[in-house]
């Protein structure tokens, strides 16, 4: 069967917006994989539209979306959060060294020695 000129739209729409979501993928995942990803997502999209219509090409996108929450979400997640926990962490064990090197002092003064 071959693809109407609407068909063959909507396919190339779906790969250009997939293609441009890629950005909010971790940069390491992209570079190694960006473009076998929109290569696969293509093939998919256009056999299931080819095959199911509009229900196959929601179900791509749903797959698509559930990849993007759990790979692209969490990836630029814990892109940003690694560097926000490093610097809490080490403020954290910062504070506690000093209130251990303190507490004794305080602790003489309060018990007069």
């Amino acid at each position: 069967m071959t693809q109407s000129r609407s068909d063959s739209a909507v396919i190339d729409v779906s790969r250009k917006v997939y293609e441009t979501s890629l950005a909010l993928y971790p940069e390491d995942l992209r570079e190694a994989f960006g473009e076998e990803m929109v290569e696969v997502f293509e093939e998919q999209i256009a056999d299931a539209y080819q095959e199911q219509g509009l229900r196959g090409l929601l179900r791509v996108w749903l797959c698509a979306a559930r990849e993007f929450v759990g790979i692209a979400l969490t990836g630029q997640l814990a892109e940003r959060l690694v560097p926000v926990f490093a610097v809490v962490t080490a403020f954290a064990l910062m504070l506690w060294l000093a209130g251990f090197m303190v507490t004794p002092v305080v602790m003489d003064k309060a018990c007069g020695r």
